[in-house]
């Protein structure tokens, strides 16, 4: 009788123990990810934060947080050793962690960004098993996290005297006005000063005549054009990572100098159908603008011929407009309408590496200076 007590009691234990668990395990179970910043250059080291709460008086005694992300993203955590990922298409990573009553755990995991790009998380799932009972269950949590990793900052060692020559060029074609509106200090007066410009409050106070300063603008604008048709049937995926990597130091250097920026390419993004064209501006916000489209370029998605957005932008460019083209080649087309046609001020930037074939054709268009991509 004592026997079949206790193992009556047992099956009644067992029965409630499991239907607790089966309906209660993931209530005040959260998790969340996020990246140490938004943005990253290519090489670059960032950390991906993984919290897990359990805000129950239940414990969680096996549970796997897994969610999938780009195969460029390169993520490790040495401390952990109960983790494992599966990079195929996408990098798949599982982390199994055991919650206590009332338990946060937060693992913090290095992320290696190998690859240009637009990285998005949208969910991941917490995946739930019962050693004792037998049981497994899955629920998705919604994750709207993602990370841009920018094009890599070239060293412009062996291309320094080129390149500033370049943006050399730009400032000295800078046209400098006064701004009546933008009012920098007060100095003494010149003799060249006109009398409209006397500060005569300031010049009561200080006992001898003062004139208001202003800030100088500049009308100068540049155009950066980023053709990335290939020069052979088989795409040189590092001439085209150095070519947009171009494009990005530059855009940095000159929205940095003050200078309008505009920025045109027969690229798309992965998926997209039409060029991009950004229209000229200036200030941080621009620049991330240009930097967020360059990460997210598909250079094999030309959508236009860059021919076509050339003599398009000759037409329209104003006076006070220099173009700063980067191509991947020339070709006889294109170097027919710069060295025959192009009326605007420009230099053609042509990147290439060792196996690149570049004939004298190549290096015969107008204004063109070669960058070497170093081994």
């Amino acid at each position: 009788m004592n026997i079949l007590s206790v193992l009556l009691g047992g099956v009644i234990i067992y029965s409630l123990c499991k239907h607790f668990y089966n309906r209660f395990w993931d209530k005040n179970l959260t998790v969340s990810l996020s990246f140490s910043k938004n943005e990253a250059y290519v090489g670059e080291k960032i950390k991906l934060y993984e919290v897990i709460t359990n805000k129950k008086i239940m414990p969680v005694p096996l549970l796997m947080v897994k969610f999938a992300t780009s195969r460029y993203l390169k993520i490790s955590d040495a401390s952990n050793n109960s983790s494992f990922s599966n990079v195929t298409d996408k990098y798949y990573r599982n982390d199994v962690l055991n919650l206590g009553l009332y338990q946060k755990v937060t693992r913090t995991l290095e992320v290696e960004c190998t690859h240009r790009g637009y990285f998005p998380i949208n969910s991941l799932d917490l995946v739930y098993h019962d050693l004792i009972f037998g049981y497994k269950d899955v629920i998705s949590f919604p994750c709207d996290i993602s990370l841009y990793v920018l094009p890599k900052m070239l060293d412009l060692k062996t291309y320094e005297p080129e390149y500033k020559n370049i943006m050399g060029d730009i400032i000295c074609k800078r046209l400098i006005n006064e701004d009546p509106f933008e009012f920098k200090g007060i100095r003494d007066y010149q003799i060249f000063d006109s009398m409209k410009s006397i500060n005569w409050k300031a010049s009561a106070r200080g006992g001898s005549l003062k004139v208001n300063e202003k800030n100088h603008t500049s009308s100068v604008s540049v155009t950066i054009l980023l053709n990335l048709e290939s020069r052979t049937a088989t795409r040189n995926n590092e001439t085209d990572e150095a070519a947009i990597s171009l494009a990005a130091r530059f855009a940095c250097d000159l929205v940095n100098q003050g200078i309008n920026l505009s920025f045109i390419t027969n690229a798309a993004p992965k998926g997209g159908n039409n060029a991009t064209n950004i229209d000229s501006g200036c200030g941080s916000n621009h620049l991330d603008n240009i930097m967020h489209t360059l990460a997210r370029l598909e250079p094999s998605n030309i959508c236009v011929d860059f021919h076509d957005i050339l003599e398009h932008y000759d037409k329209t460019a104003g006076d006070n407009n220099y173009g700063i083209i980067i191509s991947t080649r020339t070709g006889t087309a294109i170097r027919s309408l710069i060295n025959t046609q192009f009326s605007s001020s420009f230099v053609f930037v042509l990147p290439y590496n060792k196996y690149d074939e570049l004939s004298t054709s190549d290096k015969s268009i107008k204004n063109c200076t070669t960058y070497y991509i170093n081994d």
